[in-house]
């Protein structure tokens, strides 16, 4: 019998999470180019590293690396305010050669930590750490970086969603429990904090490889510091003048529409599911009348799970269920089995699997620091209404736009909210069918960068670094920092995963 198909990693699941929707020993030998000089600070940053083990959430990963911490000023207009411990991680080089500049992996989210992203990615990049050390940096908000969590919002063992009152009162009391001002921890912030550590250590360069929100993240220290980025790998691409949110319900819907279509030219899939969004129909108009209550075990816990579905609950779960092609090829299945018995369960229990995997080691307060000041305040006002129509629908922005309501506000300058023209080679990564940041994202960016390509990963999700030959393309491009003699049709061959078309699995 063939199991369920695993989730997506975690690097790649998340832009705004489940509550609105369900890393040195210096090695470098004497013919090595020269690094920059390390500073006073940085020797000090290296010679109180220790061991330290890099774990993935929810056991995806793990590997060894030197660890230690970097203080930085909470408030950079207040130098000598109050001081935040940030963690960071180091992997050696593994050659005798190492070269002057440093991988740096930025994490998604926001809210997810590079410490913990990682492990999960390491069989796609470990390659690079053969002649340059790879430098991981939590971002103040998340992992080791005092992490700014809202138990109040975050919400591990089910998928439900408060009522927009309800999200305002947890949002306040989160807000009040931060012993920091959340206005401090922005995409900018994090930019400066990992530059402070490069020079403290020393390294004359990063390439940066940067997953979803950490493709933003990636595009404002190339837009604050330009001489220091060598390259960039941008994978599920967050446009600097993109807002998280508004476009939720139409990116979502487009990318269920391909799965369907993809099914529909699949022979067996087509057969056996018919009119897969004639199912999809059925189950939100049930939804519409009244909630479901669905009773199962945790898939995680063994734990009996009471769960009210609605639609809102359902639209979240099948959206988390769209980010990768191994859960997606499940989706045809589960929407027949469900409008055919009434009976959500399966489609939840996967559903819970994904959001908990997210869920492990999430920083919530980050995310909605970050998108309280970045995004929300810039909607439109028919922000809400561009969902409807989809089967998201508008409630996902009226949400985030409840929890955004009590949140500080930090001022975003009017330059990080424009396209970055830039001449750094980048290689820009796209899912064909991504549920959050469509292959048109990728494309837009690319408009401004004078030395980019873009790749579209046929029938992939969210995150597609790991794909079939793209860890052997992302490995010969930041090694040279051209793209000449880069065969780049190989992503051609890439192709999703068969349609289960019973829960035994895909038909032999």
């Amino acid at each position: 019998m063939n199991e369920l198909p695993d989730p997506l990693p975690n690097a790649a699941l998340c832009i705004l999470r489940p509550i609105l929707l369900p890393a040195i020993v210096l090695m470098v030998a004497c013919s090595a180019p020269p690094k920059a000089a390390e500073t006073e600070a940085g020797a000090g940053l290296a010679s109180s590293r220790e061991p330290c083990l890099l774990e993935a959430p929810a056991g995806l990963g793990s590997i060894e690396a030197e660890c230690g911490t970097f203080e930085v000023a909470e408030d950079s207009a207040r130098p000598d305010g109050p001081r935040l411990a940030l963690r960071y991680a180091v992997l050696p080089a593994v050659s005798r050669k190492v070269e002057p500049d440093a991988l740096v992996v930025l994490a998604g989210g926001p809210g997810q930590a590079a410490t913990e992203t990682y492990p999960e990615l390491v069989s796609a990049l470990g390659d690079l750490n053969h002649q340059r050390d790879v430098l991981l940096l939590d971002q103040r908000g998340t992992g080791g970086s005092h992490p700014l969590r809202c138990s109040a919002l975050a919400s591990a063992d089910n998928l439900e969603v408060p009522p927009l009152d309800e999200l305002r009162r947890l949002s306040a009391e989160c807000v009040a429990g931060l012993d920091v001002d959340p206005a401090n921890f922005t995409t900018e912030a994090g930019a400066r904090d990992l530059d402070e550590l490069r020079q403290a250590l020393g390294y004359r360069s990063l390439d940066l490889y940067g997953i979803s929100y950490g493709t933003r993240m990636a595009l404002e220290y190339a837009r604050l510091f330009p001489e220091r980025v060598r390259t960039m790998v941008l994978d599920g691409v967050v446009p600097p003048d993109w807002l998280l949110g508004p476009s939720a319900g139409r990116d979502a819907q487009r990318a269920l529409d391909a799965i369907f279509a993809r099914c529909a030219a699949d022979e067996a899939c087509a057969a056996a599911f018919p009119d897969p969004a004639g199912d999809l129909a059925l189950i939100l108009s049930r939804l519409d009348r009244e909630a479901i209550e669905v009773h199962l075990e945790h898939p995680r816990t063994a734990q009996t799970v009471d769960l009210r579905v609605d639609r809102q609950v359902f639209a979240s779960s099948l959206r988390l269920l769209s980010y990768s092609p191994e859960t997606a090829s499940l989706l045809p299945l589960l929407l027949h089995d469900a409008a055919d018995t009434g009976d959500l369960r399966r489609l939840a229990a996967l559903a819970l699997t994904v959001s908990d995997q997210i869920e492990s080691g999430f920083s919530t307060g980050l995310t909605y620091a970050v998108s309280c000041s970045e995004d929300v305040p810039f909607f439109p006002p028919d922000a809400a209404d561009m969902g409807r129509g989809t089967y998201l629908g508008p409630r996902f922005i009226e949400g985030l736009q409840a929890v955004c309501e009590p949140w500080p506000k930090a001022d975003v300058p009017a330059s990080a909210r424009q396209p970055l023209a830039s001449d750094v080679p980048t290689l820009l990564l796209s899912g064909e069918a991504d549920p959050v940041t469509p292959p048109a994202n990728a494309a837009q960016v690319g408009k401004s960068l004078s030395d980019s390509r873009q790749v579209v990963a046929p029938g992939m999700g969210h995150g597609v670094v790991a794909r079939g030959c793209i860890p052997d393309l992302v490995h010969r491009f930041v090694e040279s920092a051209s793209f000449d003699g880069l065969d780049l049709s190989c992503v051609d061959d890439i192709a999703a995963p068969p349609f289960f078309v019973d829960f035994t699995g895909p038909k032999p």
